[in-house]
C-alpha cells in the first residue's frame, strides 16, 4: 500500500517538473526568436 503511495507521488511530481521544463522551454523559445 506505501509502495503505490509513493508511486503516485512519484507520479505527480514527474508531471509538474515537465510541466515546469515545457513551460521553461516556451520561454527560452520565445527569448531566442525575439533576438
Amino acid at each position: 500500500m506505501k509502495f503505490i503511495y509513493t508511486l503516485e507521488i512519484s507520479l505527480k511530481k514527474n508531471i509538474n517538473l515537465e510541466k515546469y521544463y515545457k513551460i521553461k522551454f516556451r520561454q527560452k523559445m520565445k527569448v531566442m526568436t525575439r533576438e
